[in-house]
């Protein structure tokens, strides 16, 4: 009984380490081209992969800022570079209260220096 649970769980383990390594694959931070924001509902529009998989939004909060990032999944291991335009939505954990809005993928490299990542000049808040 006792070697059953051992190879169970070994098993298991195996699962889930393989699932965390294929859902974060291929996840990168893409720049953002504009955001609205309604009191805790977010919505922000972006150019990514025509082949992409799948993408979330996640948010990074302190007293003075929200770093908002937009992570998109593209798995495919050829593309055109031909990019469409996507709304993502999600809903912030507190409210913006007049904090600083920030891109997240424009904190990282490749996209620091790039002009994707000037001023944002395209912020709605309602």
């Amino acid at each position: 009984m006792l070697r059953r649970l051992v190879i169970f769980l070994a098993i298991a383990a195996v699962a889930l380490a393989g699932w965390w390594v294929l859902s974060s694959w291929g996840r990168t931070p893409t720049p953002w081209g504009s955001i609205t924001i309604d009191g805790r509902d977010v919505t922000v529009s972006y150019t990514g992969s025509e082949c992409r998989d799948g993408a979330d939004l996640s948010f990074d909060e302190s007293a003075t800022q929200v770093v908002v990032t937009v992570h998109e999944t593209v798995r495919a291991m050829s593309c055109s570079d031909v990019g469409v335009s996507y709304d993502l939505s999600s809903r912030l954990p507190s409210r913006l209260n007049g904090r600083e809005i920030v891109d997240g993928a424009c904190l990282e490299e490749p996209w620091k220096s790039r002009p994707a990542c000037g001023v944002k000049s395209d912020v709605t808040i309602k």
